[in-house]
C-alpha cells in the first residue's frame, strides 16, 4: 500500500484502501466459515489455526485505518496540500458504503473545517465545525472528533479576535480525555496570548515535528516578536515562511507584514 502521495490521486487512494479492507474482510469470512466447520468436525487443530488467522486479519485492518489515517497526516502536515487532504474526505463520503455514509460526511466535514481554517476563511471553518453531530460518527472516532471540534472552534475564534468564552472553552478542553490534549492546550494558550496582545516564550521553546506546524509556530513566534516591539525579529520569522503554500493564512499574512516592516 506504499503511494507517492504527491502524483496519486484521491480516488486512487480511497480505491487501493478500499480494495485491501474489502480483501481483509472476504479472508475473514471465508476463514470464519473454516473455523465453523472444524469446530462441529471436532478438529481443533484447524480451529486454533483459524483463530490465529482471525487475529492476523483483525491486526491488518487495525494496520490498514492506522495507514490511511497516517497518509492523511502528510498530506495536511507535511506536503501542505489543503485541496488533496479537503478532497480525499469529499470523494471518500461520497464513494462510502449506505452504512459508513452518515459517519464519512463527520469526517468530511472536519477536513472541510480545517481546509478552511488553514486558508483564513474563520467564519466558514466555524459553519463545517457547526455541522459535526458526534453521535453519527464511528464510535472509535468520538472522542478524536469531539476533541478536534473543540481545538480548531477555539483556533478560529482566536484569530477571528473574539476571545469572549476562550477562558472556560480552555477548561473544557483540558478535561477531555486524549493524548494530545495537554499539548494542544499549551498551543491555544500561548496562539491567544499572541494574537491578544501579549508575549509568550512557548513558540521558542518548542520543536514540531510538521512542516505546517513549523510554519504555524514560526507565524505567531513573529507576531511574538511584534508585541514586544523586535520588529528585525518578527521579519525574519515571516521570511522564513513567505515562500510556502500561499493558500496558507500564515502565508498571506507574513506576506503583508514584510511589506509593513519594509
Amino acid at each position: 500500500m506504499i503511494m507517492n502521495l504527491t502524483n496519486t490521486k484521491n480516488e486512487d487512494i480511497f480505491k487501493r484502501f478500499y480494495a485491501f479492507k474489502l480483501t481483509i474482510l472476504i479472508l475473514g469470512i471465508a476463514i470464519f466459515c473454516l473455523a465453523t466447520y472444524s469446530y462441529f468436525a471436532d478438529n481443533f487443530v484447524l480451529l486454533c489455526c483459524c483463530a490465529v488467522l482471525e487475529y492476523f486479519l483483525l491486526a491488518l485492518m487495525i494496520y490498514a485505518n492506522y495507514f490511511i489515517s497516517s497518509q492523511m497526516r502528510e498530506i495536511l502536515f507535511t506536503l501542505t496540500d489543503l485541496d488533496k487532504y479537503q478532497k480525499y474526505f469529499e470523494y471518500a463520503y461520497r464513494h462510502a458504503i449506505k452504512q459508513d455514509k452518515k459517519a464519512g460526511l463527520q469526517e468530511s466535514y472536519l477536513a472541510d473545517a480545517q481546509y478552511h481554517y488553514f486558508r483564513g476563511e474563520f467564519e466558514q471553518s466555524l459553519q463545517s465545525l457547526n455541522e459535526i453531530n458526534i453521535k453519527k460518527a464511528r464510535w472509535k472516532r468520538r472522542k478524536v472528533l469531539l476533541t478536534s471540534l473543540s481545538y480548531y472552534r477555539m483556533l478560529n475564534k482566536i484569530n477571528q479576535k473574539d476571545f469572549s468564552d476562550f477562558e472556560d472553552s480552555l477548561a473544557l478542553y483540558r478535561k477531555m480525555k486524549g493524548k494530545h490534549v495537554p499539548k494542544s492546550s499549551a498551543k491555544l494558550l500561548a496562539i491567544y496570548r499572541v494574537v491578544s496582545g501579549q508575549s509568550t516564550d512557548y513558540f521558542e521553546r518548542i520543536t514540531p515535528k510538521y512542516k505546517l506546524h513549523r510554519i504555524e509556530a514560526n507565524y505567531y513566534a513573529a507576531l511574538n516578536h511584534l508585541n514586544q516591539n523586535q520588529p528585525e525579529e518578527a521579519k525574519a520569522c515571516f521570511q522564513e515562511i513567505a515562500n510556502e503554500n500561499p493558500e496558507l493564512f500564515y502565508v498571506k499574512e507574513a506576506k503583508k507584514h514584510l511589506e509593513e516592516l519594509a
